[in-house]
């Protein structure tokens, strides 16, 4: 069954992942569907 939501989750990912200094990269094709990924800076070693 689906289920209408509020539209909210890729912004709040969005804000997440750049408040970490990352990159969102949403890509959409309509054959293939959408693809949503995203980059995280790696720990700098101490």
């Amino acid at each position: 069954e689906y289920q209408d939501g509020f539209g909210l989750g890729l912004s709040i990912v969005r804000a997440i992942i750049e408040r970490h200094h990352g990159k969102v990269y949403i890509t959409s094709t309509k054959e293939m569907g959408t693809m949503v990924s995203f980059n995280l800076p790696a720990e700098a070693s101490r």
